[in-house]
């Protein structure tokens, strides 16, 4: 659409300045109204891609290193934010919980909005719906008329004042802006889950140590780290927070200075596993602290009561800058998700564990002088590389 006239630009703007700019629209012309009614009563948005100039089509081939794939990351940044007012990102709708988009060169994707859903069973749905492609393939045949069934297609016209049409283009400069500073890379790694339950460990604890080891490297320090726990067994359960930095965890990034293969450091990184696997169990089963300790907060500040002096310590506050973010989404095919940090000089990670590889997609913000996903990437290469070596002498626990 004509830039000004970008109106879904205004979804990726701050909530506040969003919501002020919605309410001014809505009251201005019911057409907008009625608009924004059918948007948010639809199922689904969909959106139909021009090439992104720029980023690889479909078929192009991917430019690699052993680890980060550069193709593959360009495909992320198109998923993630569209490449910005130039390419497609003005034809997007980020309010809406469940978007898909499809480019002309057949490139394909989903963009979630987080508040109502985890990213787990939106792609299981997708894996659905891929494995329904690969089973089916009369359904990838292009159709020569729309089905009787299918309502007519209705273009939404909008109603704009010349506010609306600069609160559009304001929301393409900042989104551009934070589109420029956002450093994205995917990778793949050579082996996957497989070749770690050989060990008899959890891959994704094992991944899991792999992050602190390779930050550790890089900053001679643990980082506080989030890693979400779903509590779907309980009656409206979200998540809550598996910490991956441990004291077990600890112990063994400072044995791995170097990467020489030792009995010691084996036995070190079975008991980080074994440590973050319990941490693990502890969350799911609702037995971790963080949202325990957020809903006594919460309480207190809703009843007027003294917030106790535990939140306002300084190492309570370190301890919820999370300068690694981290996600496991699992699918059964060659598919990632990606996301920004939650932190100004912190890395998020998302990441899917198959039988025979792992992807990853590492993103950091540009503008923070200490961050680069780069490093990070090659950092969490070599100590996936490294841990793999300890596999091969790693005694088998004993059976009791």
């Amino acid at each position: 659409p004509e830039a000004s006239r970008a109106v879904g630009l205004l979804t990726s703007e701050h909530r506040d300045t969003w919501a002020a700019v919605y309410d001014s629209m809505v009251k201005h012309d019911e057409v907008n109204k009625q608009n924004m009614a059918a948007i948010q009563n639809s199922l689904f948005f969909v959106a139909l891609d021009q090439n992104n100039p720029g980023l690889p089509t479909a078929g192009e081939p991917r430019n690699r290193t052993p680890f980060i794939d550069e193709g593959r990351t360009r495909l992320a940044e198109r998923g993630l934010h569209g490449g910005g007012t130039s390419a497609n990102s003005g034809n997007r709708w980020f309010d809406k919980t469940l978007q898909f988009f499809v480019a002309s060169d057949g490139g394909a994707g989903c963009i979630i909005e987080h508040c109502a859903a985890e990213g787990p069973p939106v792609v299981r749905l997708t894996d659905y719906c891929i494995t329904m492609l690969e089973k089916d393939t009369n359904r990838l045949t292009p159709a020569t008329e729309l089905p009787r069934d299918v309502p007519s297609v209705q273009r939404l016209n909008w109603k704009l004042a010349k506010e609306h049409e600069e609160a559009v283009l304001q929301a393409g400069r900042n989104f551009n802006a934070e589109i420029a500073r956002l450093d994205l890379k995917s990778c793949e790694c050579s082996f996957g889950k497989e070749a770690i339950k050989k060990a008899k460990m959890s891959p994704d604890a094992f991944i899991q140590v792999a992050f602190q080891l390779a930050y550790f490297r890089m900053y001679r320090r643990n980082p506080p780290t989030y890693e979400s726990a779903s509590l779907r067994r309980y009656r409206r359960g979200r998540t809550d927070t598996i910490r991956s930095a441990t004291i077990a965890s600890d112990a063994f990034v400072r044995h791995c200075e170097t990467d020489d293969v030792s009995m010691d450091k084996a036995a070190l990184l079975r008991n980080a596993v074994m440590a973050h696997s319990e941490y693990s169990q502890w969350a799911i089963r609702g037995q971790a602290f963080d949202r325990h300790l957020l809903g006594l907060k919460l309480i207190a500040k809703e009843n007027g009561i003294p917030v106790p002096e535990l939140f306002n310590d300084p190492n309570y506050a370190e301890s919820l800058h999370y300068r690694v973010s981290t996600s496991q989404v699992p699918s059964a095919h060659d598919s990632f998700l990606s996301f920004g940090p939650v932190v100004e000089d912190g890395y998020g990670v998302c990441y899917n564990p198959r039988k025979n590889g792992i992807l990853f997609n590492i993103s950091s913000f540009r503008s923070c002088p200490t961050t680069d996903s780069q490093r990070f990437a090659e950092s969490l290469e070599q100590s996936l590389n490294c841990m793999h070596d300890l596999l091969q002498v790693m005694p088998q626990p004993s059976k009791l």
